[in-house]
């Protein structure tokens, strides 16, 4: 296979919507095209949607029947093309959604009661309802759906619609992984968060303690005043009811605190006990061999020029340099998108699903500006092509919901969303609590290979901010070329984001704190994403094997 060349927006504007099903391709660009005529837009043609596919004919022993219609996630051009049924609704409102995927998910289908459970957690037509999702991603994993035993661990660690639990979120989290108790990985990551929430219930009882204790003394000293008060004195009744009052509030707020620090200690004294550390044993040469980390591709986006913005600085020379490290170390097929319109990066994403498939990897990188907007009880993030207009008319934004959604649908195994903007709107956990440590060793490489994963790298901020010393790059964007130019071994997520985060706080970059998150909305089942170099020293058994026959450059 040739490589994935490196585009621009002219040649970019060429290209075609084509469906999962056989039929013929859709030029979206072409005024009157199949797009156009088939009831809605080409920027919605590329839109997923809750599709209702016809029931198909069987025969069983001679007996003729029509199955139940079948739900599924993908394109509204798909969807019609293969004669299904949906909605164009608002993206804010998942009714018509639950109507959908809630027949199948009563008949006990595990991937349905998982989509259930998403948009509970998402909120149906108002705030989050955690307590529902709970219940439904337990309903599918306890089928032993690796994704609603990720969803349903992240709720456990974050203490929404349950008590917050490190140990059961981990357990969750092991199942997903299909790992028993007494593995290393496990046991190491088991450690590290219940070591963290130990400290947070001790910090928790310090500081009830604390206000116990203050509250007592504010207590003792407005009765201490209320017995000083004359009782013949003008105004002396009034002034007693008031203390009084105070008093009642404060022992009210007393009562309450103590109540939490028992539940609390409770907790503490119910953790398990401290353990040794866990010793990691040395390798033994069983690292991947190259075939098995896969094909390499990478979606690179830089918005520098907008029409109705303030231009930025940075995004070009960003979006050229990563895309060339990418290329000629790490193997990658790149396409470079230069100040694309929303259509073009809508158009780009989905042609993603027919040439990433299987066992790819697949990054996509944006840098330019975004926004974050509430809506309904949370918060929606949004990528601002060239073409974006002003708020609060919203158009031509990219919401993140669209990526996300696409990311569900493609096939690749790993993805990772390098943002150098906002990125709101997503499902997404403590980033040092989603995968444990000794990223570098073989026996983690091997454990996380072979999982789905989804996970996003952003920056923090709202748009690149130039290096004072450097105006060629973002300050992220800096950091992050620098790792990867300095990387000379198999290199982890969480490992990127470290270095990350540590040159940042070298230089001084305060104002720059960088995310490391599991898009759970879009399948993540605990994996991680790999940067292996395609030459030069790689770390272990595989430096021949890299330098020898490469990754990434086709079969």
């Amino acid at each position: 296979m040739s490589n994935w060349r490196t585009v621009t927006l002219g040649l970019m504007l060429a290209l075609t919507l084509v469906g999962c099903a056989a039929g013929p391709p859709i030029d979206v660009s072409a005024p009157g095209s199949n797009v156009a005529t088939q009831g809605f837009s080409p920027a919605q043609a590329f839109e997923i949607v809750d599709c209702l596919l016809p029931g198909q004919v069987r025969n069983v022993g001679g007996r003729v029947y029509l199955t139940p219609r079948r739900p599924t996630r993908t394109t509204a051009a798909d969807c019609k093309t293969r004669g299904g049924e949906f909605t164009l609704y608002d993206r804010a409102n998942y009714s018509a959604s639950l109507q959908v995927w809630q027949p199948r998910a009563d008949e006990g289908d595990a991937e349905a009661q998982t989509f259930v459970g998403m948009l509970y957690e998402r909120g149906v037509d108002g705030p989050p309802d955690y307590a529902a999702a709970v219940e439904w991603y337990r309903l599918a994993a306890e089928q032993n759906y690796p994704q609603a035993q990720f969803q349903l661990g992240a709720l456990y660690e974050r203490g929404l619609g349950v008590e917050k639990n490190y140990l059961e979120a981990m357990n969750w989290y092991r199942k997903a992984q299909g790992v028993s108790e007494d593995d290393l990985i496990f046991r190491s990551t088991a450690q590290k968060m219940l070591e963290q929430q130990r400290s947070e219930l001790e910090e928790e009882l310090k500081k009830l303690q604390e206000q116990l204790e203050e509250r007592g003394g504010q207590i003792q000293a407005l009765e201490t005043q209320i017995n000083e008060i004359d009782d013949g004195a003008a105004g002396a009744a009034q002034t007693i009811s008031t203390l009084q009052g105070l008093v009642d509030t404060l022992k009210a707020e007393q009562q309450r605190a103590g109540s939490v620090r028992d539940r609390s200690a409770e907790q503490l004294a119910a953790l398990p006990p401290r353990q040794p550390p866990v010793e990691w044993p040395d390798d033994d040469g069983s690292m991947p061999h190259s075939t098995e980390f896969g094909r390499y591709f990478a979606l690179i986006i830089g918005v520098q020029n907008y029409s109705l913005f303030d231009n930025l600085s940075t995004p070009l020379s960003d979006a050229a340099r990563i895309g060339q490290l990418l290329e000629s170390r790490y193997g990658f097929q790149v396409v470079t998108l230069e100040d694309p319109s929303q259509l073009l990066i809508k158009q780009s994403i989905n042609n993603l699903f027919d040439r990433v498939k299987g066992n790819d990897n697949l990054l996509v990188y944006f840098a330019g500006r975004g926004n974050i907007v509430p809506s309904l009880g949370r918060e929606t993030g949004y990528w601002l092509p060239t073409n974006a207009d002003r708020p609060p008319n919203d158009t031509f934004w990219l919401p993140n919901e669209f990526v996300t959604n696409h990311l569900a649908r493609i096939e690749a195994r790993r993805v990772l969303v390098v943002s150098d903007s906002a990125y709101a709107g997503l499902i997404s956990d403590d980033p040092n609590n989603l995968i444990g440590e000794g990223y570098e060793k073989a026996i983690y490489i091997n454990r996380f290979l072979p999982k789905r994963s989804r996970l996003l790298l952003a920056s923090g901020v709202n748009f690149p901010v130039a290096d004072s010393a450097n105006d060629e790059h973002s300050v992220f964007a800096q950091a992050l070329i620098s790792t990867l130019e300095n990387n000379n071994q198999i290199l982890a997520a969480p490992a990127l984001y470290r270095r990350i985060t540590d040159r940042l706080k070298r230089a001084g970059e305060g104002n720059v704190i960088p995310e490391l998150k599991a898009i759970k909305a879009a399948g993540h089942e605990y994996g991680d994403f790999f940067f292996v170099p395609t030459s030069g020293a790689v770390a272990g058994s595989v430096i021949s094997v890299f330098t020898d026959s490469g990754i990434g450059g086709g079969n």
